[in-house]
């Protein structure tokens, strides 16, 4: 049975077959000791030498990194309690939430494109037990609704507070707020007028 070798990813040893060998491009030696049927215990320590040098494995990825975590919800009255949040209990507010990690996001664009001169993303982001107060400068998204996709545009983050010296640390929670402004997309909820928003983060 031929087996298709995918770019960084090795089939088990044992089940190559010719052009399969052939496909990792081999050494002429190790090519005709397949080709010839001369399974010597030589030959399987050139192929297996070979495939660890000429073929990559994927790398294990946490189930955070296939799916992202974050997604919009109603604020439940135990989390605001929780979280002691500015909230009314019952009021149907949304946040943008990583229950597995702990995280949440909750605000949105502080004044009208329609009317207004200047608009300004103002959100509450919650990390590892800290709240960041956090502003950001929006860039020329979609105007319409009719748009599709609707495009949302974040070009800067213009405040953290609390300021964040290392840059280590600064750099994980620019991260963590990409994921969460994605995940919130068009006004944090779920929108019949909006479906699949595209979110262009340029920070």
């Amino acid at each position: 049975m031929k087996h298709t070798i995918h770019r960084n990813r090795c089939p088990p040893l044992g089940t190559l077959g010719t052009h399969d060998i052939q496909a990792m491009r081999p050494s002429p030696t190790t090519t005709q000791a397949i080709a010839t049927g001369k399974s010597t215990t030589s030959a399987t320590r050139l192929i297996r030498s070979e495939m660890v040098s000429g073929c990559q494995t994927l790398p294990k990825m946490s189930s955070a990194h296939l799916t992202m975590a974050f997604k919009n919800e109603v604020v439940t009255d135990e989390d605001i309690d929780r979280y002691n949040l500015p909230f009314s209990k019952g009021g149907g507010r949304w946040w943008t939430r990583d229950a597995e990690r702990d995280y949440y996001l909750w605000g949105g664009l502080v004044g009208n494109p329609a009317y207004d001169d200047v608009q300004e993303g103002r959100f509450f982001l919650y990390v590892e037990g800290t709240t960041y107060w956090v502003k950001l400068l929006p860039g020329k998204g979609s105007q319409s609704l009719r748009e599709s996709p609707y495009i949302i545009k974040w070009d800067s983050v213009t405040r953290i507070e609390p300021a964040v010296s290392e840059t280590k640390k600064y750099s994980q929670i620019l991260s963590i707020l990409k994921e969460a402004l994605t995940a919130y997309g068009y006004e944090g909820q779920d929108d019949d007028w909006v479906k699949d928003p595209k979110v262009v983060i340029s920070f």
